[in-house]
């Protein structure tokens, strides 16, 4: 675990964070279109059940798994309580994992920089000396195959 910010951050859960927080944007774009088909008068009822089988979905992978630990990502109990209540409510809408994405997202964050700083950075050059003294493979002689 450690510290980011005022938040404790499981380091082992950031890979489902992101899982997560992709999913849930997906998620908002899928009822977004829900919500414009009802709007031009396309809506079918196929439609809800498809955001409410996303929302299941994303629920039984990242908030209630069955796979230990139960919760698969850094989000808070109450956040998940909330949650897990909408669901039981049938309170299915656009923003059902809005807090648990903001909350996500402000670590991802800090972690996108040093990605991107680590990613980016320019790489030290080796002479091709040092190079060639660690690896067994022959340098190659020219840029271009020879039949």
């Amino acid at each position: 675990k450690k510290v980011v910010g005022t938040k404790v951050v499981n380091v082992s859960k950031l890979l489902n964070d992101l899982y997560f927080w992709a999913e849930v944007e997906r998620y908002k774009d899928l009822a977004d279109i829900v919500n414009a088909a009802k709007a031009n008068g396309t809506h079918t009822p196929e439609d809800d059940i498809m955001v409410h089988k996303k929302a299941h979905a994303i629920i039984n992978c990242y908030i209630d798994s069955a796979v230990y630990p139960r919760v698969q990502v850094n989000v808070p109990n109450e956040i998940v309580q909330y949650i897990l209540d909408s669901l039981s409510q049938g309170l299915i809408a656009r923003g059902l994992f809005h807090e648990a994405a903001l909350n996500i997202f402000s670590v991802l964050i800090s972690y996108w920089k040093r990605f991107c700083m680590a990613r980016f950075a320019p790489k030290r050059k080796k002479s091709l000396a040092s190079d060639r003294k660690g690896s067994h493979a022959p340098a190659p002689s020219s840029c271009h195959a020879t039949p």
